[in-house]
């Protein structure tokens, strides 16, 4: 074996120089892995940092449970940290003072400005219950008000969570204190004094925010424009404003009628009850009469044939009266024997005899 073999020696320092290449790769991609996994260490950790603009107020939730609790305890504007999802979750919400208007009691249609019939009088859209919004009064008549009010966050847990759309709960909670406020009130206190309908609107809002928890305060309460009539009734509103006068009116006319309703009926009453008095005088003297008649008849016919006997008499006289008489009309009914008895059937509002023709005079005899 020769003392030195040239192709081993070359295997031999390339595998060496692979070896020192393979050493410095892996070092170089372990320095890279662990400035990589640093770096997404470090994103990961402020991965859930934000930013607070400004008129937005933040809280954070850590676990499920909010870090602030009180209106003071809230982030205000600037960058804040959080730990990542799901360990923190951020919220933001609206800063400062919030504005909510309602329009339930406004016309939908607006009047179109300056426009005329022929006649000259100004174009009124129509008045639509189902579209157009509107109040109804404690004198049932209708108005139109629209109003707006301010809140801030008071509690911000349950401002965030609470409710899932709470611009649309406060919309309808100040809907509701103006709809039950103006059932409280006159359509003429309301139209009168526009600040004493604010405040009835602001203590109903006070407390069904309180009640329902919306999580928010009161600042404000605002109506937008003056509160109106309808404009299709503003004549049979004013005929309204006049009817306590009519009322009043009519009142003193109904009392004079009644008082001589009353006098009358009085005179009346003392007419019939003086007749009555009479007439009842007059038939207890007849009866009287006829009770001292039949015991005097008693008294003469002791026994029964007598009484018989009498009462035969009063009946051939009665019916010889009616025979002779010539206003009673009289039916005659032969009597049988055999075969089923006759039915008589008798016309209780006969019809009235035809009128006596009058003798024409005699017509004089022609020359």
């Amino acid at each position: 074996m020769s003392a030195k073999d040239p192709h081993l020696h070359s295997e031999t320092v390339l595998s060496e120089t692979s070896s020192r290449a393979l050493t410095e790769a892996l070092s170089s991609s372990s320095t890279v892995l662990k400035v990589v996994i640093a770096g997404l260490l470090i994103y990961f950790v402020f991965s859930n940092c934000f930013r607070v603009k400004p008129g937005e107020r933040a809280l954070v939730l850590r676990f499920g449970r909010s870090l602030q609790t009180g209106e003071s305890e809230l982030l205000t504007e600037g960058i804040r940290f959080a730990w990542p999802y799901p360990i923190d979750e951020r919220v933001i919400m609206p800063g400062g003072n919030q504005k909510v208007r309602a329009a339930n009691g406004w016309y939908t249609t607006e009047a179109p400005p300056q426009v005329k019939d022929p006649m000259g009088q100004p174009v009124v859209p129509a008045f639509d219950a189902e579209k157009d919004g509107f109040l109804i009064t404690r004198d049932w008549n209708l108005i139109h008000a629209k109003a707006s009010f301010e809140f801030k966050v008071k509690s911000p847990v349950d401002y965030a969570f609470k409710f899932e759309k709470l611009d649309q709960m406060l919309k309808i909670t100040i809907e509701s204190a103006m709809t039950g406020a103006a059932f409280e009130m006159s359509a003429d206190e309301i139209l009168g004094d526009q600040s004493v309908f604010e405040r009835k609107i602001e203590q109903r809002m006070e407390r069904m925010i309180e009640s329902r928890g919306l999580g928010v305060g009161l600042v404000s309460v605002k109506l937008d424009s003056k509160p109106i009539v309808p404009r299709q009734t503003k004549g049979a509103y004013d005929n309204a404003m006049r009817a306590p006068t009519d009322v009043e009116e009519a009142r003193v006319r109904s009392l004079a009628q009644a008082q001589t309703l009353t006098s009358q009926a009085s005179s009346e009453s003392e007419q019939i009850l003086s007749t009555g008095r009479r007439e009842i005088k007059q038939l207890t003297n007849q009866a009287k009469a006829d009770a001292d008649r039949i015991d005097e008849i008693l008294r003469k016919n002791e026994s029964h044939q007598k009484l018989y006997l009498f009462m035969q008499e009063q009946l051939m006289d009665t019916l010889a009266r009616v025979m002779n008489s010539a206003d009673i009309e009289k039916w005659l009914v032969s009597t049988k024997t055999e075969g089923p008895p006759r039915e008589i059937r008798i016309r209780l509002t006969p019809e009235p005899p035809e009128p006596r023709k009058q003798p024409q005079p005699p017509t004089p005899a022609q020359p």
